[in-house]
């Protein structure tokens, strides 16, 4: 558009070597634009998709606010989630984890890879009705044999 334009209106210009040169960043991602859209994936098409995905992620916020009041408890060094939990989205079930661990541990950064192999640990010992006791993110997370999970900080190592 800006060539274009200045061809239109006769200016000079001078065009930059580097606007083709891929080390750079901005022109891969100039060559990848025009390769989506040749697929069909338009900047409209990409900005609704990203209206319906913050559609989705306003009434995910909204579950998880409403499970976290009815299935959470706290205390300052204690969380426990009832057994309800289960019955949950996975989705559902790996953010309100997330933010427990993250209530009592807010220094440290959870690996989304890590939370969702615990869940589905803690999942399949939760149905078959035994204990057991993980620690993620410096939080200890023991499950009762009816499914209620606590979790607490990790006690300080000795050294």
């Amino acid at each position: 558009v800006l060539l274009a334009t200045a061809q239109a209106r006769h200016w000079d210009w001078h065009e930059d070597p580097s606007n083709d040169q891929d080390r750079f960043e901005r022109v891969r991602l100039r060559k990848m634009a025009r390769v989506r859209e040749a697929v069909g994936l338009t900047s409209k098409r990409l900005g609704r998709l990203a209206e319906r995905l913050a559609r989705q992620q306003e009434a995910i916020d909204l579950m998880v606010e409403e499970c976290w009041t009815r299935l959470v408890r706290c205390d300052p060094s204690r969380i426990q989630i009832e057994a309800g939990f289960w019955a949950c989205p996975v989705e559902i079930r790996l953010r309100l984890l997330a933010r427990a661990v993250h209530r009592l541990r807010p220094d440290i950064a959870l690996r989304l890879e890590r939370l969702e192999t615990l869940q589905v640990v803690l999942q399949d010992l939760a149905q078959s009705g035994q204990k057991s006791r993980r620690t993620i993110g410096g939080c200890v997370i023991s499950l009762s044999a009816g499914g209620v999970l606590s979790l607490t900080p990790e006690p300080a190592r000795r050294g």
